[in-house]
């Protein structure tokens, strides 16, 4: 399906009619032609503790908003005679896999992902759609999750996470995957999970241990508790912390920074950092050797090497290439 319009409404309490938020993508030839995003006074209006923990939205981002069918009058113009996708979490999560099986490996260097507008990097699960789940539905979403976040984890090119917002469980779970996170100071971060029933099921028992230490992460994790941007950075969740409005110049910098440096000997180090931190000393130091080893004889090492003596700076490369 080349053309269609792919939707996403965010609900303010338990009831299917209090939509307070609405965001169309409109695709025609496998192209995004069109983006449309508005907030919605939501009916009844009032939002649910959960509801605001997993969006962020309070009456004080809606009040002042349109009705529903004022909104939809507006988003009917622009979706008219298109197959009309409806959001669900296997939906985001195919898109986000599909997103990286199209990366160009040859000539991307690093990738980065962060969310639209500033209030978040990734609002959470549907848990309307959670809420009806049987025990093998729960564990096949988990699985679902776990492969995508497990392909970024791996995925050969470094990967940043512009966390613009709101980052709470799968949100938190999908920036944990990536290799280094930078956050807004308005960033939120935390796996509300227990207070819904449910553990984690992306991967949030076990990357938040290995982050910042198994304690903290029990804390975290049994408490539902929320921490903010310096909290997070003090935690080492993230790596650092930027005003909103500075957050994506950073970020971008330090992605070209990665991005001028040797792309086999970037690829590699990502590979023993991954491949080595949970086995012993003995065997990581094994793979840091088979990895620097493949580095020698590479155009990337003989011209980096060749530069160095000579004190001329490296030609940058504009294709990955192992010859």
């Amino acid at each position: 399906m080349k053309s269609f319009a792919a939707i996403d409404f965010e609900t303010a309490n338990q009831h299917r009619s209090s939509v307070c938020s609405v965001g169309v993508v409109v695709v025609r030839n496998g192209k995004v032609t069109d983006k449309l995003y508005r907030l919605i006074k939501p009916t009844p209006n009032f939002y649910t503790y959960w509801c605001t923990e997993v969006h962020g939205m309070t009456n004080a981002d809606t009040d002042d908003a349109m009705d529903f069918p004022e909104v939809w009058a507006e988003i009917a113009s622009h979706i008219q005679g298109l197959p009309l996708v409806a959001h669900n979490s296997p939906f985001d999560e195919s898109c986000l896999k599909a997103a990286f099986e199209a990366v160009d490996q040859e000539t991307v260097r690093c990738i980065v992902l962060t969310g639209e507008g500033d209030k978040s990097f990734v609002a959470g699960a549907d848990i309307g759609s959670m809420s009806t789940m049987t025990k093998a539905e729960g564990e096949a979403f988990g699985k679902l999750g776990n492969d995508v976040f497990l392909m970024i984890e791996s995925f050969p090119i470094p990967v940043i996470a512009a966390v613009n917002g709101f980052a709470l469980g799968g949100g938190n779970e999908l920036a944990m995957s990536c290799d280094i996170r930078i956050c807004s100071d308005n960033a939120v971060f935390g796996q509300p999970e227990v207070g819904l029933g449910i553990t984690p099921g992306f991967g949030g028992t076990q990357r938040l241990a290995r982050l910042v230490g198994m304690g903290m992460a029990k804390q975290l994790v049994y408490s539902a508790l929320n921490i903010k941007a310096d909290e997070a950075l003090r935690i080492g969740l993230v790596n650092a912390v930027y005003p909103q409005a500075e957050l994506m110049e950073n970020v971008l910098k330090l992605a070209g920074k990665i991005a001028k440096n040797a792309p086999i000997a970037v690829r590699n180090c990502k590979k023993a950092i991954n491949g080595g931190i949970s086995l012993p000393i003995e065997k990581a130091v094994e793979v840091e050797e088979k990895l620097f080893g493949s580095c020698f004889e590479t155009h990337d090492q003989k011209e980096g090497m060749a530069c160095f003596l000579s004190r001329e700076k490296p030609k940058p490369k504009a294709v990955f290439t192992n010859n």
